[in-house]
């Protein structure tokens, strides 16, 4: 599960905008999309930032499935 997965599946899951996202654990709006194009790792203080706010539930995880489903979909066509 690379970061750009979870960090896609956290805004899925919430209904947030890159910027909401940006907002709510105090980075810049272009951090958040370098990481979900997977240009950018997620620093340390990052993963604890978004981890303290958003804890992997279980209906975080089925987001995460359900964004690799549709990438998947995507890529096939």
């Amino acid at each position: 599960m690379s970061h750009a997965e979870i960090m896609r599946a956290i805004r899925y899951h919430k209904n947030m905008t890159q910027q909401e996202l940006a907002d709510a654990i105090g980075v810049s709006v272009s951090s958040v999309k370098r990481i979900e194009t997977g240009s950018m790792l997620m620093t340390p203080h990052i993963h604890w930032k978004l981890f303290t706010m958003f804890p992997l539930t279980q209906e975080i995880l089925s987001a995460i499935e359900s964004v690799r489903q549709a990438q998947s979909f995507l890529a096939d066509m």
